[in-house]
């Protein structure tokens, strides 16, 4: 079992970086890349296998309408990631997985967690994703591809159409309900999908920015619908969720308690097919302590 990083947006927020607009933490990679850093470096310091890029929120556009070059900042990411890997006892051992993000993450319309994109057409998702996907597909540092919080049926198409020529490993993140993807999709079907168009380099599929709480249930359906599969029986599953708290979009608050995630913890390493773990929104390098602790005391 792997353990992944958890929030940097989250995190760089409580640290008093201003994420604010289109770049969202990409903005950070920029204007702080220190801050950057220290934050992988903890999570180093937490006991992580893997470290998720501060590309998530980066495209080719959004970092050209910024006035800056996509090869540049992509390049950036991956050397933050590489300098933190170096500085905590793990080493090398840390890998290093370049974070790709949907195309409702660049809408910057909550459209991460409904995959309402009208009538936006499969070449447009495909033309979305290249030119993040190729740099970080072509790095020599990067060791796996992560999508992260794909909300829509039509995106997971246009991503596994990309990488029919890639030689990365790759996991697939979902942004789901309790019983679907957020477009409504069930995951009977993406599962269908997948198994009919497998790509032996695919990992894992899994969901993360969700509900600590349910994101038990997402990995027990998906674990029964990948049993039952003629082609999917090597892929595991990957979850990291939100911390347990709750944001109220009102009050620009977040609420509940953070116990829940440890509670959700302990039903996922019950699953022998899981195989990522980690945390999203919310969670820190504290949590993400106290779940490699969990990890190991119930490998030893």
């Amino acid at each position: 079992m792997l353990l992944l990083d958890g929030a940097l947006g989250t995190e760089l927020e409580k640290r008093g970086v201003d994420v604010s607009g289109g770049l969202w933490s990409g903005r950070a990679l920029v204007e702080v890349p220190d801050k950057v850093r220290q934050v992988h470096a903890d999570y180093v310091a937490s006991g992580v296998d893997i470290l998720l890029t501060a590309t998530y929120q980066l495209c080719d556009d959004n970092l050209r309408q910024q006035g800056l070059d996509p090869g540049t900042v992509y390049a950036r990411a991956i050397e933050l990631c590489r300098d933190a890997a170096k500085s905590g006892s793990r080493g090398s051992r840390v890998q290093i997985a370049g974070s790709i993000g949907p195309y409702g993450a660049f809408l910057a319309n909550g459209e991460e967690y409904t995959g309402n994109y009208g009538t936006v057409t499969m070449g447009t998702l495909q033309k979305f994703h290249r030119g993040r996907l190729d740099a970080l597909e072509k790095s020599p540092y990067v060791d796996l591809l992560a999508f992260e919080t794909v909300p829509s049926f039509l995106e997971i198409k246009a991503i596994v159409g990309l990488l029919s020529h890639g030689t990365k490993q790759w996991y697939l993140s979902l942004s789901v309900t309790a019983t679907s993807l957020a477009d409504g999709t069930s995951f009977d079907d993406v599962v269908d999908w997948l198994d009919a168009h497998p790509d032996p380099k695919l990992v894992a599929i899994g969901a993360n920015c969700c509900g600590a709480g349910v994101s038990v249930e997402v990995l027990k359906r998906l674990d029964s619908k990948l049993a039952k599969t003629a082609n999917l029986q090597g892929v595991g599953l990957v979850i990291y969720p939100n911390s347990g708290e709750v944001y109220d979009g009102e009050k620009k608050v977040w609420t509940g308690k953070k116990s829940e995630f440890l509670v959700a913890a302990h039903e996922w390493l019950r699953i022998p097919r899981v195989k990522i773990v980690g945390g999203c929104c919310r969670t820190g390098p504290r949590d993400i302590g106290e779940l490699r602790e969990l990890i190991d005391s119930k490998s030893s």
